[in-house]
């Protein structure tokens, strides 16, 4: 519970480090060094082609935080997240094997969303505001990818109910 005079723990701490490592800086110094060894065109992954190795990582790096951090009986809901999160990730994977690329910041969107959605429902708490603004983010974001032509439209959508629909695996578990 959230008290004005609340202290970190050095555990909590360390968990929060962590998740900061392993789902931003590396994979933000592996995109950047798989551009730098030419292995990806540019560092926003118009290509197909670009985005199989970072997803790999992606899916390596949430594996770890499955298996060695988030468990069902210390972070049941961080757990269920991350492996929604996998599964989302693995299906945008094996999409690239048909011609499909889907948006992967439409795919985390949807998946925050759904996130909120289940921890709504499981903790019987109102997110309702929050789902708002998710849902609202959701749509500017969905529009800027349309605008700037790094997507379709099929592309988005699928991204975003990807996301979205691949939290619920787990919410009834």
């Amino acid at each position: 519970m959230y008290s004005p005079h609340y202290t970190a723990t050095n555990s909590e701490t360390a968990v929060v480090i962590t998740v900061f490592l392993l789902t931003y800086l590396i994979p933000l110094i592996a995109i950047i060094a798989l551009w730098k060894m030419k292995l990806i065109s540019a560092l926003h992954m118009p290509l197909i082609k670009d985005r199989k190795r970072p997803l790999i990582i992606l899916i390596l790096l949430y594996a770890i935080l499955v298996k060695k951090v988030f468990t069902p009986a210390n972070f049941y809901e961080l757990y269920t997240f991350f492996y929604g999160a996998i599964l989302a990730s693995v299906v945008a994977y094996l999409a690239l094997f048909f011609n499909k690329k889907i948006s992967l910041h439409m795919l985390g969107l949807g998946g925050l969303l759904g996130f909120f959605i289940n921890i709504s429902m499981y903790q019987h708490e109102n997110y309702l505001k929050l789902i708002i603004v998710l849902l609202l983010l959701s749509g500017l974001v969905a529009s800027a990818r349309l605008v700037l032509k790094a997507h379709t439209t099929s592309e988005v959508v699928l991204g975003f109910f990807i996301g979205l629909l691949l939290q619920f695996i787990y919410l009834f578990h």
